[in-house]
């Protein structure tokens, strides 16, 4: 499984152990990243990482029936320590055929039968951070999360979670039983979500409300206007009345956060001032200076 020979040795096994780690992880395995085949490496390591299960797998190896016959051995293998959840027996991927995977199976298994725990031990539970933009925040739904690796349920390192409509920044949600599994009966952990919502560069959040900050030119604001802008994933539309002062708050009732009954839309005017770019546009707004006059 880990392309080793049978002789090689504790360094070189630890080496090729890291390699693999690397080349199959998804976080840094890139295209050749593979769930199964990071479970069984791990599972590799698991007996030939630790000196006494070596020995007790060496030991078999060397047996003539065991290489002829693997299933055929039934002497326990006691010199291992306690292993610390089920075995899964890997698909067979090594390099010395059937016999070579059914005897990597039977080492581990049968010290796993013979000093499994006596008692339910419980999961622990997953703390997990994930960042959403602030429409996903408000809208809710499904959302993926990659899972720490672990070796007894590689298939469960991405899981897809129902995020609920107008969760809060730093809120942390549970979801019952996606944690680490139980030994022996035992209940599965929890997953504990904390979720940040990534700033917005026009929009953020005070309690239920939604301060929306929107630029117009100096005119808009002098002369009033209509202004249709989207928000939160919905076509709005606010009214800006002539003389309209700078960071005026325009209300939108019920175009806030969520859930029901939502906050108020809170539209900040913002003025966007320009430099004139041209001569033409220096003496009109010189012209404009003269027509309101100068101020005290």
């Amino acid at each position: 499984m880990l392309g080793l020979s049978r002789h090689a040795s504790s360094e070189e096994i630890r080496r090729q152990y890291r390699r693999l780690l690397k080349r199959y992880h998804p976080d840094t395995g890139g295209a050749q990243a593979s769930v199964e085949m990071l479970a069984q490496v791990r599972q590799a390591w698991t007996v030939l990482g630790d000196p006494q299960r070596r020995q007790a797998y060496d030991r078999e190896l060397k047996r003539p029936q065991a290489r002829q016959n693997p299933a055929a051995s039934s002497r326990p293998v006691s010199t291992a320590r306690p292993a610390a959840s089920p075995w899964n027996s890997p698909p067979g991927h090594g390099r010395e055929g059937p016999g070579f995977q059914q005897l990597f199976r039977k080492v581990f298994r049968e010290r796993y039968q013979q000093e499994k725990p006596a008692r339910a031990v419980d999961g622990k539970d997953i703390q997990v951070r994930v960042e959403v933009d602030l429409e996903t925040a408000f809208r809710g739904g499904k959302q993926r999360i990659r899972l720490p690796a672990d070796v007894h349920h590689p298939q469960r390192q991405v899981v897809e979670v129902d995020l609920p409509a107008g969760v809060r920044h730093e809120q942390v949600l549970r979801f019952p039983a996606l944690g680490f599994p139980g030994v022996a009966g035992g209940k599965s952990g929890d997953l504990l979500v904390k979720v940040g919502i990534r700033p917005h560069p026009r929009m953020q959040i005070e309690g239920k409300d939604v301060l929306y900050h929107l630029p117009l030119w100096p005119w808009d604001l002098m002369l009033g206007t209509e202004v249709t802008f989207e928000a939160l994933g919905e076509p709005l539309k606010v009214r800006v009345p002539p003389g309209t002062a700078p960071r005026t708050r325009l209300r939108l009732h019920g175009k806030g956060f969520g859930p029901a009954p939502r906050g108020d839309l809170l539209v900040i005017v913002d003025v966007e001032t320009p430099a004139p770019d041209s001569q033409k546009k220096r003496q009109l707004l010189q012209e404009l200076a003269r027509l309101y006059g100068k101020r005290n």
